[in-house]
C-alpha cells in the first residue's frame, strides 16, 4: 500500500470518527464533567490555580480554561459573568448550546487524535493494513466514542498515553534519541492528566532495554532522557501538581484507601483484572471477535515483531495490573489501552489471519469480509447511540413536566443524592435537572458509601414523590437486597404520577455501570436518556 493511499484512507476513517463523536456530543452531562467545567470556570474565575478539590490531576483544567478563552476571543461569549450565567442556568436545563461544545471540544479533538495514533501505532508493529484496521476500531470503539463525548480527563489522558508509546516504538526503530525525550514527555502530560499515565512512561525505558545496549551508557542516557522528558512534560501541562503538591497528595491517599470498596453497581462483582478480561474489553472494543484478533495478533506479534509487541506490553501489562487491582471497575480508566488492542487486533487480521486462510481465497477479498464481521457490531452500535443522542431527552421531559405539575416545595425522594456534595448547582445525572431550590429532596444511599433507609412507611411520611430511573434503581435492585426488594415491591404499588419511557430494547453486553454515561437506555430507543417513573408516596 503505498504512502499517499494510507493517508486517504486514514482520512476516511478520521471523518468518520468524527462524524460519531459529532453526533454524540449532544450526550446530557454527567456529575463528573460538570464539576470539572464549574472548577475551571471557578478557577479562570478567581485566577487561582489549585482547585477546591483535587480529585484529579490539574491538567483538564488547564485545557477547559484554554476552550473557555478561546470561546472568549470568538465572541461566543462577552464576559466571565455570562460563561458563569449559561453555566448556572442551561449546563443541565437545555439543550447542549456553546458552552457545552467549547468544553467538550477538548476531548472530541482528543478522541479523533486518539484514532490517528492507534494507526500510526499498528503500522508501525504491522504494516498499514494492520494501521488503518486499528484506526478504525479505536473509531468505532464504544469506549473510545464514550470518552470523546465528555469534558472529562479521560481522552486527554488516552492521547498523551498513547504518544508517548508511539514515540517509544519510533526510538526502538531509529535510536532517535529526540524521540525518546518527547515519549518521556508526552508520558510526563499523560501523568498530568491522570496518574495512571506515569506508567507510559515504561515505554521509551523499555524501548531502551531492547536496542540491546552494549554499555551502561547506551542504556543510562536514553532512560535518562526519558525521565527528564517526564518531569518536563508534567510540570509545563500541570504546574501546580509540582508547586503545590499538597491537596493532590491528600487526594491520593484518601483514594488509595479505597481500593477495597464495592461501589454502588460493583456489588459482588470480582477484582478488576477479572471483571474487566470478562466484559469491559468485549464491550470496550465493541465485539468479542476483535479480542479474539488481538489475541491473535499478540501471538503473530511475539513470533514476529516481539520487540514492537514487548514495548506495548512494557506499559499495557502494569497499566491493566494496577487498574485490576481494585473494585473501583468503571471502563473508562481502559481507555489507554483500547489503541494497543486494535494494534494488535489489526495485527491478527491484517498479518496473522491471511497467512492461515485458503490460499484460493483472494487475500484482500477476506481480509474485508474479516473486517466487516469483527467491525459491524461496533459500527452499528454507536450509529444506532449517535442517532439517539440527537431525540429529546427523558430526563429534561421529566423536568417539565415536574416544574409544571409539582408545587415549589414539594417533599422528592431518590434512590442517591441528586446534587454532587459541596455543589449544589450540579445535579445529578441519572435525575431530571430540576431548579435548584424548587423542591427539597431525600434520597436512599449514597453512591460512594451505600446505607440504604429502605422503610417504605417512613419514607411516604418524610417524602411526598419518588423518582425513579433506569440509570440507578436497577443497580439495587441488582443487589438481590431484600430491604429493597420489599420496598420496591410497595413502591410498584404506589400511585404512578407520570412515566417517561425511551423505549428500545437492552443491551446486555454493556457493563451495568457505564450504561448511564452513555446517555442512552439500550438500543433503538425513541428517546435520549433512562427510563423515569415518579411515584406518589404520600399526600401532599
Amino acid at each position: 500500500m503505498t504512502a499517499s493511499r494510507f493517508r486517504l484512507l486514514l482520512a476516511g476513517i478520521l471523518a468518520l470518527a468524527l462524524a460519531l463523536r459529532g453526533a454524540e456530543i449532544r450526550a446530557f452531562p454527567v456529575a463528573d464533567e460538570s464539576q470539572a467545567v464549574a472548577t475551571a470556570i471557578l478557577l479562570e474565575s478567581t485566577g487561582e490555580s489549585v482547585p477546591p478539590a483535587a480529585n484529579w490531576p490539574p491538567a483538564i483544567y488547564s485545557l477547559l480554561r484554554g476552550a473557555l478563552r478561546a470561546g472568549l476571543a470568538l465572541g461566543v461569549h462577552a464576559s466571565l459573568g455570562e460563561v458563569q450565567e449559561d453555566f448556572a442556568h442551561g449546563w443541565v436545563r437545555r439543550e447542549p448550546g456553546a458552552l457545552h461544545l467549547l468544553a467538550r471540544a477538548v476531548s472530541l479533538a482528543c478522541g479523533v487524535g486518539l484514532v490517528a495514533l492507534a494507526g500510526a501505532i499498528g503500522r508501525r508493529l504491522a504494516g498499514p493494513a494492520a494501521g488503518l484496521l486499528a484506526a478504525l476500531g479505536v473509531a468505532i470503539s464504544p469506549l473510545a466514542c464514550a470518552a470523546s463525548r465528555y469534558a472529562l480527563t479521560d481522552a486527554p489522558h488516552a492521547l498523551a498515553a498513547s504518544g508517548s508509546v508511539l514515540l517509544a516504538l519510533a526510538y526502538l526503530d531509529s535510536g532517535a534519541r529526540a524521540a525518546c525525550l518527547a515519549s518521556g514527555a508526552l508520558a510526563g502530560a499523560a501523568f498530568s492528566t491522570k496518574y495512571l499515565g506515569a506508567l507510559a512512561l515504561l515505554a521509551p525505558i523499555a524501548a531502551s532495554l531492547l536496542r540491546r545496549p552494549r554499555s551502561v551508557r547506551e542504556v543510562g542516557v536514553p532512560v535518562a532522557l526519558a525521565g527528564l522528558g517526564f518531569l518536563a512534560g508534567g510540570f509545563l501541562s500541570a504546574p501546580s501538581l509540582f508547586l503545590h503538591p499538597r491537596p493532590y497528595l491528600d487526594w491520593l491517599g484518601r483514594h488509595a484507601d479505597s481500593t477495597g470498596w464495592e461501589w454502588l453497581g460493583f456489588e459482588g462483582e470480582p477484582r478488576g483484572w477479572i471483571y474487566h478480561a470478562a466484559r469491559t474489553i468485549p464491550w470496550a472494543l465493541g465485539s468479542p471477535l476483535l479480542v479474539g484478533a488481538a489475541a491473535i495478533g499478540l501471538a503473530w506479534g511475539w513470533r514476529n515483531e516481539r520487540r514492537r509487541t514487548l514495548v506495548l506490553l512494557a506499559f499495557a501489562i502494569p497499566y491493566y495490573g494496577l487498574v485490576g487491582a481494585n473494585r473501583i471497575l468503571y471502563a473508562r480508566y481502559l481507555l489507554p489501552l483500547v489503541p494497543a488492542l486494535c494494534a494488535l487486533a489489526g495485527a491478527g487480521l491484517a498479518r496473522a489471519l491471511p497467512s492461515v486462510l485458503p490460499a484460493r481465497l483472494l487475500p484482500r477479498l477476506a481480509l474485508a469480509a474479516c473486517a466487516a464481521i469483527v467491525f459491524g457490531t461496533a459500527f452499528l452500535g454507536e450509529a444506532d447511540r449517535a442517532r439517539a443522542l440527537r431525540l429529546p431527552d427523558t430526563r429534561r421531559l421529566a423536568m417539565e413536566w415536574m416544574e409544571a405539575n409539582l408545587p415549589a416545595g414539594t417533599r422528592v425522594l431518590t434512590a442517591v443524592p441528586v446534587y454532587v456534595p459541596g455543589g449544589e448547582l450540579l445535579p445529578d445525572f441519572a435525575y431530571p435537572p430540576a431548579e435548584a431550590g424548587r423542591y427539597a429532596w431525600k434520597n436512599l444511599a449514597h453512591r460512594l458509601e451505600p446505607r440504604l433507609l429502605l422503610d417504605f412507611a417512613a419514607a411516604s411520611r418524610e417524602a411526598e414523590v419518588y423518582v425513579w430511573t433506569g440509570f440507578v434503581d436497577p443497580l439495587l435492585e441488582a443487589r438481590s437486597d431484600p430491604d429493597y426488594a420489599a420496598f420496591a415491591e410497595a413502591l410498584a404499588a404506589a400511585p404512578l404520577l407520570a412515566s417517561f419511557d425511551p423505549g428500545g430494547r437492552p443491551d446486555g453486553r454493556i457493563p451495568r455501570e457505564e450504561r448511564s454515561g452513555l446517555g442512552v437506555a439500550g438500543r433503538s430507543c425513541a428517546l435520549a436518556g433512562p427510563a423515569i417513573r415518579i411515584y406518589r408516596l404520600g399526600p401532599g
